[in-house]
C-alpha cells in the first residue's frame, strides 16, 4: 500500500450527500492541476465485483458520437493526442457497451444512454470507463502526488450521470447534442419542471475497476457509483460528457468520454457491506490556498 499523509485543512465548504460505507473504503484528496481547488472523494479498494453476481450490465438504448475504440486494459500515462486502437473488427456501440472487454464507446456533447431493465432494484448506476490518456503530461510528473492522482483520476469520471424512467425522454436526450448544458455542473433539462430526469451524485470510485491485473495504473481504473439521493431506482441512466464533471470549478474541461458499460448492483449489500440504505457521507471542496490534504490510494504491488 502506498501512503502519503499531508496537513488537513480546519476550514471546509462541505455538502451532504447520500453514499455508501464500506469497510474496505478510504478517502482519496485530489488537488486540481489546473487551478489548485482539493477534493476528497470516497474510494472502494479493489473491482467491482463479478458480473451476474454483483452487478449486471445494461442495454445500449442510443447516442454517443460514434467513436469506437479498445483501450489499454494494464496501463495508461499516454501523452495527448494519443489515438487509441480500434476494437476487433464487426464491434458495434451496442457491443462495446454490453460487455466489460476494454472495448469502448465515445460520448461528447450527446450522451450515451443505457436500459438497466425493469429488474433495477437499486438506485446507484455503475459505469465503467476507460482512461485513454491523463490529459497534461505536466501533471504526470508535478511534484504534488494529489495532483497526479486527480490527473488520473479525473480521466475515469469525466462526465455527470442522469436517470429518467421515460423511455420516450431517454430516446430524446440520447439524440439532442447539449441537452444537458455545458457547464461543469451539468444540468437538468426543464429545471424540475416536469423534467422525468434526475442528475445523480458521485458516490464512490472502485480503485481496480472492474478487472485487477495486478498493476498500479490500469485502463479500467475509477469504475464509479452514482446514487440519486430521491432514492428513486431509474431504468434509464444518461451518461454525459460537455465540459462536465463530478467536480465543481476544478478548472478541468473535457468535452469526450469512453464508457465501456453501464451497470446496476444485483446485491448493493453484498458489493458494499453495509444497510440497505446507504449511510449519508460528504464530499468536500476545499477552497485554493488552505492547506494540504493527505490521500491513500490502494494498490496491489506489480508481482
Amino acid at each position: 500500500m502506498l501512503e502519503i499523509r499531508r496537513f488537513v485543512p480546519a476550514l471546509a465548504v462541505s455538502a451532504l450527500m447520500l453514499g455508501a460505507s464500506s469497510a474496505g473504503a478510504a478517502t482519496i484528496n485530489l488537488t486540481s492541476g489546473v487551478n489548485g481547488n482539493t477534493y476528497t472523494v470516497q474510494g472502494q479498494a479493489g473491482t467491482a465485483g463479478t458480473l451476474g453476481t454483483d452487478y449486471a450490465l445494461g442495454s445500449y438504448l442510443a447516442g454517443g458520437n460514434g467513436g469506437l475504440g479498445h483501450g489499454f486494459p494494464n496501463a495508461y500515462g499516454f501523452a495527448g493526442g494519443f489515438v487509441a486502437p480500434l476494437p476487433p473488427s464487426g464491434v458495434t456501440a451496442a457491443g462495446a457497451m454490453e460487455a466489460t472487454d476494454h472495448n469502448w464507446l465515445q460520448g461528447t456533447s450527446t450522451p450515451i444512454v443505457v436500459d438497466l431493465g425493469l429488474g433495477n432494484q437499486s438506485n446507484l448506476a455503475i459505469v465503467f470507463n476507460s482512461i485513454d490518456h491523463t490529459g497534461n503530461a505536466a501533471f504526470d510528473t508535478h511534484a504534488d502526488p494529489a495532483v497526479r492522482l486527480w490527473n488520473e483520476l479525473i480521466e475515469g469520471i469525466e462526465f455527470t450521470v442522469y436517470g429518467s424512467k421515460s423511455l420516450a425522454d431517454a430516446t430524446a436526450a440520447a439524440g439532442t447534442p447539449g441537452v444537458f448544458g455545458a457547464t461543469e455542473a451539468g444540468a437538468v433539462p426543464g429545471a424540475g419542471a416536469g423534467s422525468t430526469f434526475e442528475q445523480a451524485s458521485l458516490r464512490f470510485v472502485f480503485e481496480d475497476g472492474w478487472q485487477d491485473f495486478g498493476n498500479a495504473d490500469e485502463g479500467d481504473d475509477y469504475a464509479s457509483v452514482w446514487g440519486f439521493d430521491s432514492g428513486t431506482q431509474f431504468r434509464y441512466i444518461a451518461v454525459y460528457s460537455n465540459n462536465t464533471d463530478p467536480f465543481i470549478d476544478d478548472g478541468f474541461r473535457s468535452f469526450d468520454n469512453e464508457l465501456d458499460a453501464i451497470g446496476r448492483f444485483l446485491d448493493p449489500v453484498g458489493i458494499i457491506p453495509g444497510p440497505s440504505i446507504p449511510e449519508p457521507m460528504s464530499i468536500t471542496l476545499f477552497a485554493f490556498g488552505l492547506a494540504g490534504l493527505g490521500f491513500m490510494r490502494r494498490r496491489r504491488k506489480l508481482n
